[in-house]
């Protein structure tokens, strides 16, 4: 490269501010050599320009140097820190404290007014440090040298985590069936870890959740905690609201109403958003309220029709719609006079040799005509071979009676399976659920006959031991007689 005589990019100006910016790296050094190779006219003249400099501050006494080394500072919120910086040889240079491009101090005056900082010597000292104070700073020496010296260190701010739901409501709203994906806005140093959470049981990590294809069963609150090792957790609850049509469901098919009695007919209604019930007739007539005659009731998802005086013409299908701005659902339910279903007794009470007493329990708030009693020799996939007997009723009326009835004639060790049904003048209950009892495979003494028994054996056996009682009587008073002889 041709040298430059006007001091430009080859000239003795550019020697110079080379060997100075590897002086400046070199400070720590007493004996510098620095050998600068200049090749010139296209490598056909070499020219070697060697510097001998001892102790580098020879002609150069004036001229400041930082001896600190540049550093990282990894320091938690709210403690306190201090950034080295040893100048030597400042003569008359001004130190600068910079956080960036602001200037923080000049010389010995501060600039930025902020009670947390003080210059410590040459050293700057941040107390009670804020995650703002977090960055770069420049320690600097501006001098009449046209270079200024520096170093820089960097400042770590290492603080608890912070979390916030997205979006800030902590509500998401989506349709049944679609995909969702909840978030949580963490902040914290180090990076904090995100674990989700509902009901307490883990179900991922990271920062977002995505659930596909939702049903309501996945409405609720879903919990994100971060956790950085850097003081307390923190956490954020987002709820999910799934919107669906309604669902209308009935406990039972039917219920019993009494002619001058209050009745409740009653459904539940899930749906979101809230759906609105409405009661219907079988004919599509809908219910009305009547003051002290027909009422309505509901609590969130549950729903009561209430008739407070029961009449017969009140007997019959109703309905209960729910329907929301997403569709509408129905149900039937029968208010009936018909009794329950009965329910048979599991405890078979064995009365003689094949025969067996079976009782039951069945609700009913008009009197009872009959019972019919079915039963059979029970066998596995056989539905044939039923008994079936008429039972009158006593004619005694509760709204709960208790019924019972004596098989007779039953074979020995066999099962056998029974059900029973009742009937009023409104018409014939449900078949009941059936029992299962065996037969005793044995001849046994029934109560009866025992109780026979027992009361001549008591009765024959008081006039036996009489009689023997008089003849042992006689016998000791001869015997007794004949000694006195003696």
């Amino acid at each position: 490269f041709p040298a430059s005589s006007d001091g430009g990019w080859h000239g003795p100006e550019w020697i110079y501010r080379v060997v100075h910016q590897i002086l400046r790296s070199f400070v720590d050094f007493q004996t510098c050599r620095t050998e600068l190779l200049i090749m010139a006219g296209l490598g056909q003249m070499i020219t070697f320009l060697t510097f001998y400099l001892s102790g580098f501050t020879t002609g150069n006494k004036s001229r400041p140097f930082i001896s600190t080394r540049e550093q990282v500072y990894s320091v938690h919120e709210g403690d306190t820190v201090l950034l080295d910086c040893e100048v030597e040889n400042l003569g008359d240079g001004i130190l600068l404290w910079k956080q960036g491009p602001r200037v923080l101090t000049a010389g010995g005056m501060q600039v930025r007014r902020d009670p947390r900082l003080e210059l410590v010597g040459s050293s700057l000292q941040i107390s009670l440090v804020e995650v703002e104070d977090g960055g770069e700073y420049l320690c600097e020496v501006e001098s009449s040298k046209e270079i200024p010296v520096s170093i820089k260190h960097t400042v770590d701010v290492l603080f608890s985590p912070t979390i916030l739901p997205i979006p800030e409501t902590g509500v998401v709203l989506v349709k049944e069936g679609d995909s969702v994906t909840v978030s949580c806005n963490v902040k914290g140093n180090p990076l904090p870890k995100v674990t989700w959470t509902r009901n307490s049981s883990v179900l991922q990590d990271g920062y977002s959740l995505h659930i596909n294809n939702i049903d309501r069963l996945f409405a609720g609150e879903y919990m994100c905690t971060a956790d950085n090792g850097v003081g307390s957790r923190a956490s954020a609850v987002v709820t999910i609201g799934v919107l669906f049509p309604p669902v209308v469901e009935t406990s039972v098919p039917s219920v019993l109403g009494g002619v001058g009695r209050r009745v409740e007919v009653t459904c539940t209604a899930h749906a979101n958003p809230e759906p609105q019930v409405k009661w219907f007739r079988n004919n599509g007539k809908e219910v009305e309220a009547q003051m002290g005659a027909v009422s309505f009731w509901s609590n969130q998802t549950f729903n009561k029709l209430v008739i407070h005086r029961l009449a017969e013409s009140d007997y019959g299908e109703y309905i209960c719609e729910a329907r929301n701005s997403l569709g509408s659902s129905r149900s039937r339910i029968s208010l009936t006079g018909k009794p329950e279903k009965p329910v048979l007794s599991e405890t078979v009470q064995r009365m003689d040799t094949g025969e067996y007493r079976v009782s039951w329990t069945v609700r009913s708030f008009s009197p009872l005509v009959e019972h019919t009693l079915f039963y059979r020799r029970f066998q596995i996939g056989d539905d044939t071979g039923w008994t079936m007997i008429k039972i009158l009723s006593s004619g005694d009326h509760s709204d709960r009676t208790d019924s019972g009835f004596t098989l007779r004639s039953l074979e020995l060790g066999v099962q056998y399976q029974v059900q029973v049904e009742s009937k009023n003048k409104y018409g014939s209950s449900e078949l009941s659920k059936p029992i299962f009892f065996t037969t005793s495979s044995v001849v046994e003494e029934s109560q009866e006959e025992y109780l026979k028994n027992l009361l001549f054996f008591r009765s024959y056996g008081c006039r036996l031991y009489a009689q023997l009682f008089v003849i042992l009587s006689s016998t000791c008073l001869i015997v007794f007689c004949d000694c006195l002889f003696f």
